[in-house]
């Protein structure tokens, strides 16, 4: 059995809570939750499906982040599957990590799955799809999400997921592809059987043609023997005749033709020395050149340095001049300075001096219709009055005395200023003077390097132009040596042309000779050939073994053949039992009695049997002539004969909610073999009575002996005996 224990589930900032939450799910017990409307008391059980599925009927995403907050929503679940402890940890707009969720295992720190599209898949196979989820483990608030108030397709959907039917459809789907494999299959063998058949017919014309082919071969051969027997003898005719012309030419002019050559590479090398003597005298030129370039460029560095190191000198004197008036002026502005800040202090002591006089003055003033000191609680005498104001009079004084001598900082402060403006026009004339003697002594420096620049451009421009006239005139000489040369060279070149000529004629004749005495040999070795010719029988046997091995093709091909018709009848039966007529309505059949005993035991808990509910798997149309395939639910009301749930109250048809949601899971317990160890209710006794509280009571009991029973509701309900209970204000 797949055993599922829910352990704990946490939430923060989630819908209307702030604070960190965790619940315990401890097995075995009543847990109720009450609080008014509004405080958060659902948002605990739909924090369960929003961290395993990312959704859940407050919504998805950030319509589930805290109001006041706006961010960091952090719910968590924590369950095991037979043993193994798993963690879902769902964020929405937190710091770092963003919208995320993650799934971690066992022991391990760190996720094994991250992400939406890949945490909640793992999680339907690990516990069961969403809908399962919100069906047969949580009855919400919003009831007209339940099992009983959903519409045809979506019962059957959750009824097919419990019974774990769509498996069948996918085993029924892989039927199909197994069997059009196999069709494909057959196919293939077919057109197998017809192509080797096809190669059948073509061996068997194959072997006539090779029979045909051999006897034209025997004539072939004797026909080639008497040609190459004719060729042989007017290869012999035109060697004869090779042979007497070859006689006329004259001998081998090799010789002479070696002569020439020599000469010519004695006239070649003068001529390449010739060439050799022109660079040699050029390049001695250009280092002449060069060397008077150099001591030019020198000689005008020489004199840039010069002027460069006495205009640095002067530079030098005038920053020396220039820093000690500086200097000076730094100095007197520093003593005006220091006298500034000195009777600035001097000034601000007086002024808190005056300030505190005044203060005094103002308490000792004293009110004339005071009889007694406010302060000292005696008895104010004309005595006391008069050396109060005796008192007050000094003051004054004093504070006259320092007025004056405020006045006497003030001016003395306006005499360092104008000193101080004097001081700073001298420091920036004495500046202004010194940039322009700099600048007249840079500006006669630049002048007198251009002038040493265009005596030296001068010079070497002069001694360019002795250079040109020189090479000029190398060159001169060079061509008139190179031509008379050339004119040797061409005449030895036209008699070597000559020669080769001829020589080449004597070896065109040799050439010819040795084709032809080679095309005799190789004459004589095909008419060898050709009588040791014989025809080829192997293609012949050849052919005969494949027309067997075709036909041994064919036959097997047949074979295997009748054995996939064989598996294709098998596949059609396993296609037909997985269909909704084999298997699965099998299950059904087993299903419906089994909800049946189970949502009869509840309700006969729950009301006395007064309420009769069963569940079948066809419902009637309006006409009540065809029946469609659905799971269907009917009540009965014992007492008033109502067999529809639109004219049960709202008490009648929580009861009928009550018992369907504990048979579902009976049913996902019973087919799936899977134990959970909660359920989780969510306003359910709103529209019950108390004794109906009561009997609800006594079935939550029961079904607590092996689950986490979760109950929410407005005001704590006495009749519930839950072993826990959580208030919210």
């Amino acid at each position: 059995m797949k055993k599922i224990e829910f352990l704990k589930q946490g939430l923060e900032n989630f819908c209307n809570h702030i604070e960190p939450l965790e619940i315990d799910f401890t097995k075995g017990s009543i847990t109720m939750i009450t609080g008014p409307n509004g405080i958060g008391k659902t948002s605990i059980f739909q924090a369960i499906p929003f961290t395993l599925y990312g959704q859940c009927e407050k919504g998805r995403g950030d319509d589930v982040l805290n109001s006041k907050t706006g961010k960091n929503c952090h719910t968590w679940t924590i369950f095991k599957i037979n043993d193994v402890e798993y963690r879902v940890d769902r964020y929405v707009k937190y710091t770092r990590l963003g919208n995320s969720v993650s799934i971690t295992k066992g022991d391990d720190s760190k996720p094994y799955l991250k992400g939406h599209k890949e945490v909640v898949p793992e999680v339907v196979k690990l516990l069961m799809p969403y809908k399962l989820f919100m069906n047969t483990l949580l009855f919400s608030q919003k009831v007209k999400s339940f099992f009983t108030d959903l519409g045809d397709a979506d019962q059957k959907e959750i009824f097919r997921k419990i019974m774990t039917l769509d498996d069948f459809v996918l085993y029924m789907q892989q039927c199909n592809v197994d069997l059009k494999a196999i069709e494909t299959t057959i196919m293939e063998l077919n057109q197998n059987i017809a192509v080797n058949e096809g190669l059948m017919d073509s061996s068997t014309r194959q072997l006539e043609l090779l029979n045909d082919k051999k006897e034209k071969f025997e004539q072939d051969k004797q026909f080639k023997i008497k040609q190459l027997g004719f060729e042989g003898k007017k290869i012999d005719l035109d060697i004869l005749d090779h042979v007497n012309k070859q006689k006329e030419l004259p001998d081998d002019t090799t010789s002479q033709q070696q002569v020439i050559t020599n000469k010519s590479s004695v006239l070649e090398h003068q001529l390449n020395s010739l060439d050799d003597e022109n660079n040699t005298q050029i390049d001695v030129l250009d280092s002449q050149r060069a060397l008077k370039i150099s001591e030019l460029e020198k000689k005008s560095i020489e004199l840039s340095n010069v002027g460069s190191a006495k205009m640095s000198e002067t530079l030098g004197d005038l920053a020396k001049e220039h820093g000690e008036g500086v200097e000076e002026c730094n100095a007197q502005l520093k003593v005006i300075s220091d006298s500034k800040q000195k009777l600035i202090v001097e000034r601000t002591e007086l002024s808190s001096a005056i300030n505190f006089i005044e203060n005094e003055i103002d308490g000792l003033t004293l009110d004339s219709e005071l009889t007694y000191c406010p302060t000292c609680k005696r008895e104010i005498t004309d005595e006391s009055r008069d050396n109060i104001s005796n008192i007050i009079a000094d003051n004054e004084k004093e504070i006259d005395i320092n007025l004056k001598k405020i006045q006497e900082i003030n001016d003395n402060l306006d005499e360092l200023v104008i000193a101080e403006t004097s001081w700073g026009e001298i420091l920036k004339k004495d500046k202004d003077s010194y940039l322009e003697s700099c600048q007249v002594v840079q500006y006669d420096n630049r002048e007198a390097i251009r002038q040493y620049g265009e005596r030296k451009n001068i010079a070497i421009n002069k001694v360019a132009a002795m250079m040109k006239e020189a090479v000029v005139q190398i060159k001169k000489n060079s061509i008139e040596e190179s031509d008379k040369i050339q004119l040797e060279l061409s005449d030895l070149t036209f008699q070597l042309k000559v020669l080769v000529k001829l020589q080449e004629k004597i070896d065109l004749y040799n050439q010819t000779l040795q084709d032809l005495q080679h095309n005799k040999d190789i004459n004589i070795k095909n008419l060898d050939d050709a009588n040791d010719l014989k025809f080829d029988d192997s293609l012949i046997k050849d052919c005969e073994s494949k027309l067997q091995n075709y036909i041994n093709i064919i036959n097997g091909t047949l074979k295997e053949r009748n054995t996939y018709d064989e598996q294709i009848k098998m596949i059609q039966f396993w296609k037909t039992g997985f269909s909704g007529s084999g298997i699965q309505s099998m299950l059904i059949d087993e299903a419906i009695p089994f909800m049946n005993e189970r949502i009869s035991h509840y309700m006969d808990m729950l009301c006395n049997g007064r309420y009769k509910v069963t569940f079948d798997t066809l419902k009637a149309t309006k006409d009540n002539k065809e029946f469609r395939d659905k799971i269907s639910v009917n009540v009965f009301d014992t007492q008033t004969h109502s067999d529809k749930r639109v004219k049960f109250s709202g008490g009648q048809t929580r009861l009928v909610d009550i018992g369907t949601i504990l048979t579902l899971a009976d049913l996902m317990a019973n087919v799936q073999d899977t134990s959970v160890n909660i359920i989780l209710f969510d306003e359910i006794f709103d529209s019950l009575d108390s004794e109906n509280i009561r009997h609800a009571s006594n079935l939550l009991r029961e079904a607590a002996k092996e689950k986490w029973v979760g109950i929410i509701s407005h005001t704590k309900i006495d009749d519930i005996e839950a072993d826990n209970h959580l208030e919210f204000r």
